[in-house]
């Protein structure tokens, strides 16, 4: 049976492939999940109209990310901590302190984007990547006192 993948998937294909699959794939697996639809002229034209609309709304979405990607850049946050007599933190500032410091400034991003490459142990002024989308990426500064 050929079908048309909606979505990528392990071993078998990558969106907008027409594959051949086991009937029993097709209708057990792919169809109820509908990730895939019975490669048709008529499911391959409607997943080409699918297509370039999900293009159309990446494309938009991205155009937002990067005016918010320029409203975070440059951006210096200030994370209060405990701190012993040689400058050494009691704990460490992860991810998650970061988070909760751009949470309370009002920007609103995901934990998950936040990317450091261990914890920061000593007080000082390090460089933060987030990154809000495949292609873009803002580096902020995080202060800690």
């Amino acid at each position: 049976m050929k079908v048309v993948l909606l979505e990528d998937i392990d071993r078998v294909g990558k969106a907008g492939e027409v594959v051949q699959v086991s009937e029993g794939f097709g209708r057990n697996f792919l169809f109820p999940q509908k990730k895939a639809l019975l490669a048709t002229d008529g499911a391959l034209k409607q997943y080409d109209e699918r297509k370039r609309s999900i293009s159309k709304k990446q494309a938009q979405v991205k155009i937002e990310i990067e005016e918010f990607a320029k409203k975070l850049e440059g951006l210096t946050i200030e994370i209060k901590a405990n701190v012993g007599e040689e400058g050494k933190l009691f704990g460490a500032i992860t991810t998650g302190d970061i988070y909760h410091a751009l949470q309370n400034k009002g920007y609103k991003i995901e934990r998950k984007q936040i990317e450091i490459s261990s914890p920061f142990k000593e007080v000082g002024i390090y460089p933060v990547n987030i990154r809000l989308h495949p292609e873009v990426e803002v580096k902020i500064q995080i202060s800690i006192s």
